[in-house]
């Protein structure tokens, strides 16, 4: 397990490696081009994006996790069936959301304070685009494909930053940003679309949908309050602070951020991994518990980072016009680091098909959202906020792994299929 754990997250790790400079190098571009008004508008439209992908579009942990159990079982129609099913799910919702948002950009223009609609609509399209992204992505996960999914990363971050600097030279500002976005996101859809079609060929029967829409719901949940907790307070210090202001949150939370984007690569790995092991009754605790310590172990460090060298990295990188929030990057970054555990304990247990946790979300995420809203005096006030949010949750949960009797009540794991002899003698989903 440990060798598979090195290794698995030593491709993703490299793959953020390159990643992570090409999106940071492409936010410090739009945040110099825009200027702090222009950039907060363009940080709270990817919020929002990123709100929508998570709400209605969780397809990736649910390809993720089906496609690994089907794996591990060794049943190829099956996941050939699956695919063509959450692809057609796909597509249906991309449509209906461009057409729903497209009737509410007025609003939203209002309630943002944005100078033009097309900027909604744009998003609109973004986010149709992530649920592909989204797809083929869980399939790479599922198939243990980590690799070509380091490359996609890569590839969707390079095409992001080459053709969005062209764009912004070309001066369409916010809405330039934006299809920079989605071009990124198209160019990694392309690269997945040969295997897809690859894996979609002679399916089986339609599998069950019972379980899948079960487990679906659950993660469009879980992904809902995941997503609130990383940009509510994008949305709501935009609505309250001045436009200056909301500029220099959005760029201390993108530093805040580079936190998850190292979390992702543990949890990518985790998740199938995981759900491949409970798929052959398999114990999966250690597991959880090794990638719980290196994340605290990274976390802790890259806090320290932000705390001492904050002024130098936002004046250095973002410009003088940021420098205010220097004194702020090390207290969002504690913030986050209280987040992780509970993350990594939420993926553990949708991977599981455990929904006891789910109901502590809830009131997590509604507790911070209205701990925001009481209490913004100042940008500091919000992410103090935000931190005393999360350790009630982290709290709550550590409350509630404690407690064996919640875990026996908790609802058993959905199989997606019934192989479960031709699973205990299949080693591929053993990690």
């Amino acid at each position: 397990m440990i060798r598979t754990f090195i290794r698995d997250n030593g491709v993703l790790l490299l793959a953020t490696i390159a990643v992570t400079p090409l999106s940071l190098f492409f936010s410090i571009i739009t945040a110099r081009v825009l200027g702090p008004a222009q950039y907060g508008i363009l940080a709270v439209m990817i919020a929002i994006q990123q709100v929508l992908a998570q709400t209605v579009g969780s397809f990736s942990l649910v390809t993720a996790k089906y496609v690994a159990a089907y794996r591990a079982t060794d049943d190829q129609p099956a996941i050939a069936a699956f695919l063509r099913s959450i692809l057609r799910l796909m597509i249906q919702v991309g449509v209906v959301s461009v057409l729903v948002l497209s009737v509410a950009s007025p609003f939203i223009r209002s309630f943002l304070h944005l100078t033009s609609v097309t900027t909604v609509v744009l998003v609109g399209l973004l986010f149709a685009g992530t649920l592909g992204v989204e797809v083929t992505r869980g399939l790479l996960q599922g198939l243990h494909a980590f690799g070509r999914l380091a490359l996609n990363q890569i590839a969707e971050a390079a095409v992001r930053l080459a053709l969005g600097v062209a764009i912004l030279a070309a001066g369409l500002a916010i809405n330039g940003a934006i299809i920079a976005y989605l071009l990124g996101v198209l160019a990694a859809i392309a690269l997945t679309v040969p295997l897809f079609r690859v894996m979609t060929r002679e399916p089986g029967p339609r599998p069950p949908l019972g379980p899948i829409i079960a487990f679906s719901r659950m993660v469009i949940v879980v992904g809902a309050c995941n997503i609130a907790l990383t940009n509510a307070d994008l949305i709501l210090v935009k609505h309250y602070f001045p436009p200056t202001d909301a500029g220099i949150y959005a760029a201390v939370a993108a530093f805040g951020r580079l936190l998850y984007i190292a979390s992702v690569v543990v949890w990518t790995t985790m998740f199938p991994t995981i759900a491949a092991i409970n798929a052959v009754k398999g114990n999966s605790v250690r597991l959880l518990l090794m990638n719980i310590g290196v994340l605290l172990f990274f976390a802790a460090g890259a806090v320290m980072i932000l705390a001492l060298f904050g002024e130098p990295l936002l004046r250095g990188l973002y410009g003088g016009a940021y420098a205010p929030g220097a004194g702020l990057l090390g207290l969002y970054g504690l913030s986050v680091l209280i987040a992780l555990p509970v993350n990594s304990i939420n993926f553990y247990l949708m991977a599981r098909s455990r929904t006891t946790f789910v109901p502590i979300y809830i009131t997590g995420v509604c507790l911070q959202i209205g701990m925001i809203v009481a209490f913004h005096g100042s940008l500091r006030q919000v992410i103090l906020a935000m931190c005393a949010s999360n350790g009630a949750m982290l709290l709550s949960y550590m409350l509630l792994l404690g407690i064996p009797r919640l875990h026996t009540h908790s609802r058993p794991p959905q199989q997606p299929t019934a192989m479960a002899g031709k699973a205990s003698s299949n080693g591929e989903g053993q990690h």
